[in-house]
Formats: C-alpha cells, structure tokens, sequence
C-alpha cells in the first residue's frame, strides 16, 4: 500500500506533490488524533491548535473533513484521497514549497565541517527526515 501511494504522489502533476507527501504520515496522526478522537471524546471539535508546527496544524485541519468522511464510509486512502489532499495543500498553500522552514525539513547534508550541521539546527530546527556524515568520500 505504501507503494501505491508513494506512486499516485509521484504521479499527480502538481509541484508541490512531494512536499505534501512528505507532510502526510503527520497529518494522518494529527488528522485522526486530534480531529477525529478528541471529537469523538468530547462531543466537539478541537478548535485550538492540533499540532505545534504550522505545516502539520494546518494540512491536519484542512484534510479532516475527507480523513471523516473516509471514515464514515469504511474506505481505505485511495488516489481520490491522495488528489484531494494534495489539490487542499496547493489551492490553500501555494506558498509552502517556497518557505525553507518547511522544504528544509526533508533535508540530507553532507559536510566535512560540522559546524554546517549545528548551522543548519539553528536556522531550520524542525526536522523529520534528516541525514548527515562527517567522514566522506567521492565514492559515497
């Protein structure tokens, strides 16, 4: 199943198809943890923040009423799901895939100075996919 949504995310023409993607194992998370049970808990949505990042707060607000709906109707993420999400992250944050507090989240480095390592913490401190070495070659 991973694959198949890896693919319908490569496969949609839109620019900020990868960046949404990478957003979505959080969104889901949040989508479903602070959408979906605290309503279910407390009678009412949640309307403070969900999650203390703004890329993931907001693409968790904006896909809650299809994450729902999905729900109610029993069904899997399918690629409607995958082109509903990603059309929400383009017509309502087109801007995002500008924003290097959010692109240099997905962010692998290679330096021999790691300095550039503690530079990169300090400018960009929010990471989920990060990847650094010290000792390198031409051949790694």
């Amino acid at each position: 199943m991973k694959n198949k949504l890896e693919a319908d995310f490569k496969q949609n023409p839109s620019k900020s198809s990868i960046y949404a993607y990478l957003l979505l194992n959080e969104v889901l998370a949040t989508a479903l943890g602070n959408g979906y049970v605290f309503e279910n808990l407390n009678g009412k949505l949640d309307t403070t923040e969900w999650y203390n990042w703004q890329y993931i707060n907001l693409m968790a607000k904006q896909i809650y009423p299809t994450v729902l709906e999905y729900i109610k109707q029993k069904k899997p993420i399918d690629k409607k799901f995958i082109d509903t999400y990603i059309k929400l992250y383009e017509q309502n944050y087109p801007n995002w895939i500008n924003e290097l507090d959010h692109t240099m989240t997905y962010r692998y480095i290679l330096s021999n100075n790691q300095s550039d390592f503690n530079t990169f913490r300090q400018l960009y401190s929010y990471c989920s996919i990060s990847e650094r070495g010290i000792r390198f070659k031409i051949s790694s």
